[in-house]
Formats: structure tokens, sequence, C-alpha cells
């Protein structure tokens, strides 16, 4: 196994400046002696050869959107029946009141209480 793993690190040398994986990891268990099986030598090796490929932030949130999905299309429909029963109550307001009581919280009312006048000429 030892030699074999030593047969590698020569194959390996011309990646040893990319700070390839299998080149480090065979390095160092070759210098302590680390290497008892072949299962250990080839474990080692497929590990760190395989292909990883970047997430990217675009992949990420496809991931996010394909795995929560129905949660967020329930949040989107929670939000939308919202709007509409509070659109719903300003209409039946406006129908039976003349106006809507809620959103007078964004008009300033506050210019003449009783006999004295706040607002500054």
């Amino acid at each position: 196994v030892y030699e074999c793993a030593k047969y590698l690190l020569d194959v390996l040398e011309p990646f040893a400046d990319r700070k390839a994986e299998s080149y480090i990891i065979l390095k160092k268990r070759v210098d302590n002696m680390g290497y008892q099986r072949f299962a250990e030598l080839y474990k080692d090796i497929t590990i760190s050869s395989s292909v990883r490929d970047k997430i990217t932030f675009i992949i990420r949130l496809r991931l996010l959107w394909e795995k929560n999905k129905d949660r967020l299309f329930q949040l989107l429909m929670f939000f939308c029946v919202l709007v509409a029963v509070v659109a719903l109550i300003a209409f039946v307001c406006q129908m039976l009141l003349g106006d809507v009581p809620f959103l007078r919280v964004f008009f300033n009312n506050f210019r003449i209480i009783g006999t004295e006048n706040l607002y500054r000429k």
C-alpha cells in the first residue's frame, strides 16, 4: 500500500503547485506511514478527486424555491386573502359611513381641537 501511495504521489507531482487536495492528503499520509490497507488509500483518492460544482446565488435561490414552494405559495395566498379582507372592510365602511375610519391615521386632523387652533400661520 505504501509503494502504491508513493507511485500516486509521483503521478500527482505536477499538480502540487495547484494545491490539489489529492496530493496534499497523500503527501501527509505517506510521510506519516499512515496507510495500512488499500481501502484507506482508495477512500482518500475518491473523496478528494470528486468533482464539486460551485453553487451560485441563483442556484441556491432555485433550490430554496423548489424545497419550499408549497409553503411560499401558502404564505402568498394568506397575504392575498388578508389584503382582500381589508379592502372589503374599507369598501363597506366607505359605503356605510362615508369614509374609512382606519385611514384617518394617515391624515393630520389635529389642526383645531375645540376652540384652540393648533395651526401656525
